[in-house]
């Protein structure tokens, strides 16, 4: 399932020499947002990690698949009503033919995760 343009969209991405950042803005009328929670809709861990995959592949040019999540770390909720617009810090490297990533995803004042991906072609 592709999240963006239905969950969030790119306000800007930029990406060079094994860094990405992008801004994102989070849709709070997206239907994962009616079950999740209704009146008080929260990101799902599976989402900002979906999302990360996908800001990924963007930067690589290349539709890259999910193969490990080594590491996630979830220290604040993230809602698209307090907190619509945010930033995804992410540095990655290729080792052994895999593209391994961690993910800060934050706003200006809170980090509401820390995630480490492995992806492939």
């Amino acid at each position: 399932m592709k999240l963006e343009h239905d969950i969030y969209t790119i306000r800007s991405i930029e990406s060079d020499n094994g860094h990405c950042t992008a801004v994102i803005v989070l849709n709070p009328e997206s239907d994962i947002y009616k079950g999740h929670f209704p009146g008080n809709p929260i990101t799902p861990g599976v989402v900002m990690i979906g999302i990360a995959r996908e800001l990924i592949a963007r930067a690589f040019d290349s539709p890259l698949t999910l193969t490990g999540v080594p590491s996630v770390k979830y220290m604040s909720v993230l809602t698209p009503v307090t907190s619509p617009e945010v930033l995804y810090d992410i540095t990655f490297n290729i080792a052994d033919g895999k593209v391994k990533a961690k993910t800060a995803v934050k706003n200006q004042t809170t980090t509401f995760a820390r995630i480490s991906l492995t992806l492939e072609s």
